[in-house]
Parts: structure tokens; sequence; C-alpha cells
């Protein structure tokens, strides 16, 4: 159950684990970005820590390869707890970040590094993955070796557990450069969309050369890096970074140019709006793009009988 306050009352849902008593309440509201109530209670579901967890890192040729790979998985009912597949400039940036290990561990990584360029792999074209699977250990085992055998079909070389701790262990230190990197002239950003599996790869190619270009007319070269983060049977996320040289005195300017050229570049080739990050106060233009001007129209009309003077987050969605 929940419990939504807003300016005209209390709306309370009940939600049961299945129901055909109309659409969801519940979804609608927590899609409001703040805009309807605030959700002052909330019945939650738990899970039990897990028992057992394997996490290994995988190197493809190519990105398209392990797209295929995770497609395969999620539609053979195969369900990872972490999937995250780096396109070929993240995966180059990840490792090159790295930091080189000496005596005999940089010895036998050096070995390592040689035997899989040995066998066609590249760390400076190819693309990593982190395939991680959680739960009791007989399931952990049997989901493993399932991903495994559909990962090694398409082509995969597992790198095994050392490269994916690292990514565990500093997956959350990342974040923290974009501080230090905007304090020396770089502009630093990410954003987010999601699109059929049909379409993931050409949405992939088409943004990446939509942000290098915007950044281009500002004046900069740009660093854009990709990685498919959520993924479900019918598509999934793609998450991007991109670094630039600032363009000192029209920092904004520059960032709404690459931003605009981003968004434009999603609704114009088939993704979402946004997939877990909200977008901002220019909400509306383009989620009008997303749902029509009928959709819009019936948002407003909720909007009007819960909120009919815009005091909830005014300014978010409808301007």
């Amino acid at each position: 159950m929940t419990v939504t306050r807003s300016p005209r009352g209390i709306v309370e849902t009940r939600a049961a684990p299945a129901t055909s008593a109309g659409p969801s309440f519940l979804q609608l509201v927590i899609g409001s970005e703040g805009t309807l109530g605030v959700i002052t209670q909330a019945t939650m579901r738990l899970h039990e820590l897990p028992k057992a967890s394997d996490y290994r890192a995988l190197l493809f040729k190519r990105f398209g390869d392990g797209v295929v790979a995770i497609r395969d998985m999620l539609q053979s009912d195969i369900a990872p707890a972490t999937v995250r597949l780096s396109d070929e400039d993240e995966t180059r940036s990840f490792f090159s970040l790295r930091e080189a290990s000496t005596g005999w561990k940089g010895f036998t990584e050096r070995i390592g590094i040689r035997a899989v360029t040995a066998l066609g792999y590249s760390f400076e074209r190819g693309a990593l993955m982190i395939l991680g699977f959680e739960g009791s250990a007989d399931a952990v085992s049997a989901e493993q070796a399932r991903g495994l055998a559909v990962c090694r079909a398409h082509g995969a070389f597992d790198l095994g557990h050392g490269v994916a701790r690292a990514w565990l262990r500093d997956r959350y230190e990342t974040p923290y450069l974009r501080a230090v990197l905007m304090d020396r002239g770089v502009l630093v950003d990410t954003l987010e969309t999601a699109t059929t599996w049909e379409n993931l790869e050409r949405l992939h190619g088409k943004l990446a050369a939509a942000i290098a270009d915007a950044a281009a007319s500002t004046g900069a070269r740009a660093l854009v890096m990709t990685h498919v983060s959520h993924c479900y049977r019918d598509g999934a996320s793609l998450y991007v970074t991109f670094l630039a040289r600032m363009a000192r005195g029209k920092e904004i300017e520059q960032w709404e140019t690459i931003k605009r050229a981003a968004t434009d570049c999603i609704m114009a080739n088939g993704g979402t709006l946004t997939h877990h990050h909200g977008v901002g106060y220019e909400h509306a233009p383009w989620m009008e793009k997303e749902i029509g001007a009928r959709g819009m129209d019936a948002l407003r009309a909720v909007k009007q009988a819960l909120d009919p003077n815009d005091i909830m987050n005014p300014g978010k969605i409808f301007q």
C-alpha cells in the first residue's frame, strides 16, 4: 500500500500482486516526479541477502557480440544480478585507468594480456562485460554455467574474477572523478536512454556521433563512453558518459548544445526520453514527443484533479 498526500487530499493505493482494477495509480504517482503529491507511506518488498555470488569479467571482440549475448541470456530466462557491457571506448578507458600491478602479479597480468591478444582479443578495441550472479550456492552455479555458455557461444573470452572484483571495489569511486576533472577544465556529464534490442546498436552509434559532433561545434573534441546497464527481455538501457574540454566563459552554452543534440538524437532514433534519470525542467517538449499530445492532455487532467494551483514541483513536467 502507498499513501500519497496531494494538495486536494490523501490518495491511498492498495496494490495486489496482480489486479485488473484499472490502471496503476501507483506508477502514475511514482513517475510524476513530485508534481502530483508526496508519497508519505509505502509498503516495500524485501529480499534475503544472497548466500553466494559470482562476479567475473568477459571480453568480446566487438560491442555488438556482447549485445546479442545479453539479449539471448535474458530471452532464455537467465537472470544475472548484474550484467554491464562497455563499448570499445569505455573498455579502453577502463583498462587505461587501472592501477598497474607490480611484482609477480604484474608479471602474470602482462603474460595474460599477451595471451588474450594472441587469440585475437583486444583491450583497445574489445567490449568488456561484467557478469554477476547471486542467490543460493546451487542457483549461482547453475545460472553462471548457463550464462557463460551463452556468452562463449558469441565469442566471449573469460577473464576470470580479478577484473570484476576491481570493478566492484571501485565502482562508487569513479563518480568522484567528475569534480576533479571539472576543476581542471573538463566538461563531464552523463545521460541515458532505453530502446529495443533490434534498435540498440543503431541508437548507440547515432548517439555517440551526435554528442561528438555537438562538442566539435563548440570547439572541443569529445570522448564518448557508453555501457549497456539495465537489461530486459525486450531491450536495454544505454548509459553514456562524455568528456570534452570546457569552452571557457561559455560552459553552460556548451553543455546545453551537447545535451540538446543528444536528446534530439534519442527522440529521433527510437529511444526513450530517459530510463532511470530525470531530465530537468525542459521536460514538456520532449515528453510530448514520447507520449503524444493526447497523453499530455491526460496528465494535465490528473494534475488539475490533484494539484489545481500547481504548487507541487511547479514547472517540472507542465510548462
